[in-house]
């Protein structure tokens, strides 16, 4: 409460996180945007290096890497554009961490780009680190499809049985004729994964020790899988 004459109001401050939002919904209202670029990444820095999360040390790595790319800006860019006003997933500075990290953009040379970057990133994190951050991804993509996929029974299973492996991710594949007619649900190393998603792939030929896996209805072998 604050007093001032006769009467009493509350006073209210911005959260780090809110801060954080206010600086990149700020970028899209102002003439000066180098300033503003500089001053999102100066907070972004000093906001990680406050925590101590196999994320944060991905993150302060992967940023600076984006920055001396140089593709910060169009890198925010998109960000500030897919998250500000639609997403309805980010709650937290986790929550938009972890998006910003696996964000890719329209522009398929671009993507190649943060792949490269990413890749390096987490080559350049201690082997503990590397594993914390692994199974952090795991849970959040596992988490991701789950929401979208076809036969809840069937998915459970196959992820109850790769419960113990850090990392990998069940993915779940669907013939693209008959759609959610025929779909089946297959481990995957997360790294595999999220190369497909940076490099834009969004089909596969399944193979199992039986041979190409086919569409048990139309023997389609051209399968689409989930993409987070």
């Amino acid at each position: 409460m604050v007093e001032k004459g006769k009467g009493s109001t509350f006073e209210y401050k911005l959260t780090r996180f809110g801060t954080l939002i206010a600086l990149l919904i700020e970028i899209g209202f102002v003439n000066n945007k180098k300033n503003s670029f500089r001053a999102l990444y100066e907070f972004l820095m000093s906001y990680i290096n406050e925590e101590s999360y196999s994320l944060d040390y991905f993150c302060k790595i992967y940023l600076r890497r984006i920055r001396d790319a140089p593709i910060f800006n169009i890198f925010i860019d998109f960000l500030r554009k897919n998250i500000i006003y639609e997403n309805k997933c980010i709650v937290n500075e986790n929550d938009l961490f972890s998006y910003m990290i696996l964000l890719r953009t329209t522009d398929k040379r671009l993507n190649r780009k943060l792949w490269k970057l990413w890749d390096h990133s987490f080559n350049e994190l201690n082997r503990e680190n590397q594993i914390l951050f692994t199974h952090h991804l795991k849970l959040r993509t596992d988490s991701t499809i789950k929401e979208t996929i076809s036969n809840c029974g069937h998915y459970e299973d196959v992820l109850f049985r790769q419960k113990d492996k850090f990392d990998t991710v069940v993915v779940e594949y669907r013939c693209l004729k008959c759609d959610n007619d025929f779909c089946f649900y297959s481990p995957i190393s997360i790294w595999d994964y999220l190369q497909d998603l940076f490099q834009g792939v969004k089909t596969k030929k399944m193979i199992n020790p039986n041979g190409t896996v086919r569409c048990n209805r139309c023997g389609q072998k051209i399968l689409s899988f989930t993409t987070i």
